[in-house]
């Protein structure tokens, strides 16, 4: 009988100890993990100037994929035409660099550049038409990334730190 208890609390301690391990790794290797509006190393140049206008085309960014939106002006009456009640956060700077314009979450509103990904639940995003849909939930954003309220999104979509100018987009992957 204490033959089998002895072997009972080794493993009890050997788990403890596995545990704390995992836990310490976590904590530890989170601390170097670039923060987000940190700029990590040089911008990676776009060339957007073959992007028609209503077109949507992906770039690698580093570990993410970019997505730039060539919006066409029905797009963007869309947008000035959107009704605030229908978002979940219309008005918030959140996921955009501070002093981008609100409403069409952008420097320029000819383009949208994000991240394409759901920013909650990380799935890939697809274009549709007249808004952005996660292809794993029922995540649905307006053409400025804006989440919908009777959807299951919970955040804008991310715009990453980015300038444009002419046809050259120069981005960081934070």
């Amino acid at each position: 009988m204490t033959g089998s208890k002895q072997i009972l609390r080794v493993i009890v301690k050997l788990m403890a100890v596995m545990g704390l391990t995992v836990f310490g790794y976590a904590y530890l290797s989170g601390m170097w993990v670039n923060q987000p509006g940190v700029e990590t190393g040089a911008p990676v140049e776009l060339d957007v100037g073959d992007i028609k206008p209503g077109e949507l085309k992906l770039f690698e960014l580093g570990r993410r994929t970019l997505l730039v939106l060539h919006r066409t002006p029905a797009m963007l009456e869309v947008i000035e035409k959107q009704e605030v009640a229908q978002l979940l956060m219309h008005d918030s700077g959140r996921n955009q660099p501070a002093g981008m314009d609100r409403r069409h979450r952008s420097w320029l509103a000819d383009y949208f550049v994000a991240y394409a990904f759901d920013p909650f639940y990380g799935c890939a995003i697809e274009f549709e038409g007249a808004m952005f849909i996660s292809i794993c939930v029922n995540a649905r954003y307006d053409l400025a990334g804006r989440a919908y309220k009777q959807s299951q999104a919970q955040a804008n979509l991310i715009v990453p730190d980015y300038e444009i100018s002419g046809h050259l987009l120069r981005a960081w992957d934070n």
